[in-house]
Protein backbone atom coordinates (compact mmCIF):
# COMPACT_ATOMS: atom_id res chain seq x y z
CA UNK A 1 0.00 0.00 0.00
CA UNK A 2 0.57 3.56 0.22
CA UNK A 3 2.63 5.27 3.02
CA UNK A 4 2.86 8.64 4.36
CA UNK A 5 2.53 11.34 2.06
CA UNK A 6 2.03 9.94 -1.09
CA UNK A 7 -1.57 8.22 0.25
CA UNK A 8 -2.48 12.05 0.93
CA UNK A 9 -1.67 13.50 -2.39
CA UNK A 10 -3.41 10.14 -4.04
CA UNK A 11 -6.52 10.12 -1.83
CA UNK A 12 -7.18 13.62 -2.20
CA UNK A 13 -6.84 13.35 -5.91
CA UNK A 14 -8.60 11.98 -8.89
CA UNK A 15 -7.06 9.45 -11.04
CA UNK A 16 -7.21 11.90 -13.74
CA UNK A 17 -5.45 14.99 -12.37
CA UNK A 18 -2.73 11.99 -10.41
CA UNK A 19 -1.92 10.92 -13.95
CA UNK A 20 -0.97 14.58 -14.86
CA UNK A 21 0.68 14.84 -11.86
CA UNK A 22 2.63 12.34 -12.58
CA UNK A 23 3.58 13.21 -15.72
CA UNK A 24 4.33 16.80 -15.49
CA UNK A 25 7.88 16.46 -14.55
CA UNK A 26 8.83 14.06 -17.27
CA UNK A 27 6.71 16.51 -19.90
CA UNK A 28 8.77 19.35 -18.52
CA UNK A 29 11.72 17.79 -18.99
CA UNK A 30 11.10 16.98 -22.77
CA UNK A 31 9.93 20.21 -23.36
CA UNK A 32 13.05 22.06 -22.19
CA UNK A 33 14.65 19.55 -24.72
CA UNK A 34 12.70 20.62 -27.56
CA UNK A 35 12.96 24.15 -26.94
CA UNK A 36 16.95 24.10 -26.29
CA UNK A 37 16.76 21.83 -29.86
CA UNK A 38 14.59 24.36 -31.50
CA UNK A 39 16.98 27.30 -30.38
CA UNK A 40 20.24 25.55 -31.33
CA UNK A 41 17.99 24.88 -34.94
CA UNK A 42 17.01 28.17 -35.48
CA UNK A 43 20.71 29.81 -34.52
CA UNK A 44 22.03 27.48 -37.42
CA UNK A 45 23.57 24.58 -34.77
CA UNK A 46 23.78 20.76 -35.05
CA UNK A 47 22.72 19.31 -31.88
CA UNK A 48 23.88 16.03 -30.92
CA UNK A 49 21.98 13.92 -27.90
CA UNK A 50 24.37 11.18 -27.76
CA UNK A 51 21.49 9.18 -28.18
CA UNK A 52 21.50 7.73 -32.02
CA UNK A 53 17.29 7.25 -32.15
CA UNK A 54 16.96 10.58 -30.99
CA UNK A 55 19.37 12.14 -33.34
CA UNK A 56 18.09 10.42 -36.09
CA UNK A 57 14.03 10.57 -35.27
CA UNK A 58 13.90 14.65 -35.28
CA UNK A 59 16.85 15.04 -38.02
CA UNK A 60 19.63 16.93 -35.60
CA UNK A 61 22.24 16.55 -37.64
CA UNK A 62 21.22 18.10 -41.08
CA UNK A 63 23.64 19.24 -43.71
CA UNK A 64 23.29 22.81 -43.73
CA UNK A 65 23.88 23.24 -39.91
CA UNK A 66 27.27 23.95 -38.42
CA UNK A 67 28.81 22.45 -35.24
CA UNK A 68 28.27 24.63 -32.22
CA UNK A 69 31.85 25.91 -30.53
CA UNK A 70 33.39 23.18 -28.56
CA UNK A 71 31.85 24.72 -24.99
CA UNK A 72 28.47 24.63 -26.39
CA UNK A 73 28.27 21.75 -27.89
CA UNK A 74 29.18 20.15 -24.71
CA UNK A 75 26.79 22.72 -23.23
CA UNK A 76 24.38 21.27 -25.26
CA UNK A 77 24.66 17.65 -24.95
CA UNK A 78 24.84 17.63 -21.58
CA UNK A 79 21.61 19.70 -21.17
CA UNK A 80 19.88 17.19 -23.39
CA UNK A 81 21.18 13.81 -23.18
CA UNK A 82 19.93 13.80 -19.35
CA UNK A 83 16.69 15.55 -20.06
CA UNK A 84 15.90 13.40 -22.77
CA UNK A 85 16.78 9.83 -20.91
CA UNK A 86 15.80 10.86 -17.49
CA UNK A 87 12.33 11.70 -18.79
CA UNK A 88 11.96 8.45 -20.94
CA UNK A 89 13.26 6.55 -17.99
CA UNK A 90 11.04 7.74 -15.49
CA UNK A 91 7.99 6.89 -17.71
CA UNK A 92 9.03 3.70 -17.59
CA UNK A 93 5.61 1.95 -15.64
CA UNK A 94 7.87 0.78 -13.60
CA UNK A 95 6.89 1.71 -9.51
CA UNK A 96 8.10 4.29 -8.30
CA UNK A 97 8.61 5.85 -11.20
CA UNK A 98 6.24 8.16 -12.72
CA UNK A 99 5.50 5.90 -15.11
CA UNK A 100 4.54 3.60 -12.86
CA UNK A 101 2.53 5.58 -10.75
CA UNK A 102 0.72 6.88 -14.34
CA UNK A 103 0.31 2.95 -14.79
CA UNK A 104 -1.08 2.17 -11.85
CA UNK A 105 -3.30 4.95 -12.15
CA UNK A 106 -4.75 3.87 -15.44
CA UNK A 107 -4.97 -0.06 -14.42
CA UNK A 108 -7.40 1.18 -11.25
CA UNK A 109 -9.62 3.13 -13.83
CA UNK A 110 -10.12 0.11 -15.50
CA UNK A 111 -10.30 -2.51 -12.50
CA UNK A 112 -10.77 -1.27 -9.25
CA UNK A 113 -10.23 -4.55 -7.58
CA UNK A 114 -7.18 -5.69 -9.41
CA UNK A 115 -5.20 -2.72 -11.10
CA UNK A 116 -3.05 -2.06 -8.65
CA UNK A 117 -2.14 -5.83 -8.56
CA UNK A 118 -1.73 -5.46 -12.82
CA UNK A 119 0.19 -2.24 -12.57
CA UNK A 120 2.53 -4.35 -10.14
CA UNK A 121 2.99 -7.05 -12.35
CA UNK A 122 3.54 -5.05 -14.94
CA UNK A 123 6.13 -3.18 -13.42
CA UNK A 124 7.91 -6.40 -12.20
CA UNK A 125 7.88 -8.00 -15.80
CA UNK A 126 9.08 -4.27 -17.37
CA UNK A 127 12.05 -4.04 -14.62
CA UNK A 128 12.99 -7.64 -15.43
CA UNK A 129 13.54 -6.73 -19.05
CA UNK A 130 14.70 -3.57 -18.98
CA UNK A 131 17.49 -5.56 -15.80
CA UNK A 132 17.94 -8.03 -18.48
CA UNK A 133 18.94 -5.29 -21.33
CA UNK A 134 21.30 -3.46 -19.02
CA UNK A 135 23.33 -6.66 -18.70
CA UNK A 136 22.89 -7.65 -22.15
CA UNK A 137 24.70 -4.19 -23.34
CA UNK A 138 27.56 -4.82 -20.12
CA UNK A 139 25.80 -1.86 -18.86
CA UNK A 140 25.70 -3.16 -14.80
CA UNK A 141 24.44 0.22 -13.42
CA UNK A 142 21.22 0.06 -15.39
CA UNK A 143 21.05 -3.82 -14.57
CA UNK A 144 21.34 -3.70 -10.94
CA UNK A 145 19.37 -0.60 -10.55
CA UNK A 146 16.38 -1.99 -12.49
CA UNK A 147 16.95 -5.65 -11.01
CA UNK A 148 16.19 -3.80 -7.48
CA UNK A 149 13.06 -2.31 -8.62
CA UNK A 150 11.94 -5.59 -9.83
CA UNK A 151 12.93 -6.76 -6.38
CA UNK A 152 10.74 -4.29 -4.96
CA UNK A 153 7.85 -4.65 -7.15
CA UNK A 154 7.72 -8.21 -6.77
CA UNK A 155 7.68 -8.03 -2.85
CA UNK A 156 5.14 -5.31 -3.18
CA UNK A 157 2.86 -7.57 -5.52
CA UNK A 158 3.76 -10.43 -2.81
CA UNK A 159 2.55 -8.59 -0.11
CA UNK A 160 -0.45 -7.10 -1.90
CA UNK A 161 -1.33 -10.57 -2.81
CA UNK A 162 -0.84 -11.77 0.68
CA UNK A 163 2.07 -14.36 0.11
CA UNK A 164 5.41 -13.98 1.40
CA UNK A 165 7.94 -13.71 -1.74
CA UNK A 166 11.71 -13.80 -1.70
CA UNK A 167 13.27 -13.53 1.47
CA UNK A 168 9.47 -13.13 3.04
CA UNK A 169 9.53 -16.43 4.85
CA UNK A 170 12.42 -16.69 7.04
CA UNK A 171 12.35 -17.30 11.01
CA UNK A 172 8.38 -18.52 10.57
Amino acid sequence: GLVGSEMCIRDSTKPHAQILISAAGPIAQLLLAIVVIIGARLGGFRVDTLIDWVNSTIALTSDNLVDPSPEVGVLLTFLLLPSISWALLNLLPIYPLDGGQISREICTLFSMSNGTRISLAVSFATAVGVAAYGFHRGDMFLAIMFGMLAYSSYQMLQRYSGQSGFGGGFGR
